[in-house]
């Protein structure tokens, strides 16, 4: 069995390298080729990955949570020629950065979740807002079928202008007509739809 050499770089803002290095073993005896391709594809851009959330050690110039890249892997016959034994199978490194890429598309998709529910919240207010404000101040909200108000608006605008009115219910009534305000529900039935979507996706965040 031949033990991988996985090189890796911490490149800092002034593009001074820290080259790092761990053994893995390969008791599978996987080709160069093969393992490289399986830990490309798990990388940021198949080459940026932060060395502490996988168990790999970081860089003295880098904190914790900094990025590092990928450099190459290599075969070594003898582990005493990196002066470290073996931290891990190439199949526990695989394993790693499957979870943390599970981990940091599930952090996304929450964050996405959360700025959908904030937005959801605000149109919310807002709609719920000029609800609020129609039927405050001693006035009353009422919901008609469209057809049925329109036919309403135009009998009232008819008896108003009809000379058998009062004077003063004549003006009392364009001025009622005056003063209604038509809500619009359509903002309503987006976020109406909106509701079950945004259940799913905080369920999946619990």
């Amino acid at each position: 069995m031949t033990n991988i050499l996985f090189h890796y770089i911490h490149r800092d803002e002034g593009n001074s390298k820290d080259f790092l290095e761990v053994v893995l073993e390969n008791p599978d005896n996987l080709s160069l080729d093969a393992i490289e391709a399986r830990i490309k594809r798990l990388l940021v851009d198949g080459v940026f990955f932060v060395p502490n959330s996988i168990g790999l050690p970081h860089s003295d110039y880098a904190d914790p949570s900094d990025w590092h890249e990928f450099d190459r892997i290599e075969e070594s016959d003898s582990v005493l020629s990196t002066i470290q034994f073996p931290l891990m199978t190439v199949g526990q490194l695989v394993d790693r950065l499957q979870n943390e890429q599970r981990s940091v598309k599930n952090q996304r998709r929450s964050e996405k979740t959360v700025a959908s529910l904030l937005q959801f919240l605000k149109n919310l207010r807002g709609v719920l807002g000029d609800v609020v404000k129609s039927g405050g101040n001693g006035k009353i909200v009422m919901v008609f079928n469209k057809e049925d108000w329109s036919l309403l608006l135009e009998t009232l605008e008819l008896d108003a202008k009809s000379e058998t009115f009062e004077p003063n219910l004549r003006e009392s009534i364009l001025l009622a007509l005056g003063r209604s305000e038509p809500i619009d529900i359509t903002p309503l039935k987006k976020i109406w739809r909106k509701i079950p979507y945004l259940q799913a996706n905080v369920v999946k965040m619990r």
